[in-house]
């Protein structure tokens, strides 16, 4: 499962970090999500990120980290996945809170 997050013609140059919040809900917890950032011209990156449960944790991924992404001028999507051979539990829901850019 995925969720995609279209951002309307944001230049990032100015910004160092992604910043969100995450939990998973009383169903299940997956523990790993894959976040996937896109530009204009489609080149993506992506980072795992571990150890979601039931409380809410806020992650600071810094840009550099998306190292496939070489025009930060018209970033265009964040997606957040799930990927089915790579989670702890595959039922659930999670929780996405508190998008944006930080310097």
């Amino acid at each position: 499962k995925s969720f995609s997050l279209s951002i309307p013609q944001m230049d990032v140059t100015k910004y160092s970090k992604i910043n969100f919040a995450i939990r998973a809900k009383e169903e299940g917890s997956p523990g790993i999500v894959k976040i996937i950032l896109k530009n204009q011209k489609n080149e993506t990156a992506y980072r795992y990120i571990q150890g979601i449960d039931l409380k809410w944790k806020d992650f600071n991924i810094p840009l550099n980290e998306f190292k496939q992404i070489t025009d930060w001028t018209n970033l265009t999507e964040v997606t957040f996945i799930l990927e089915s051979w790579n989670v702890d539990k595959k039922k659930g829901s999670i929780l996405i809170g508190d998008v944006s850019f930080s310097g």
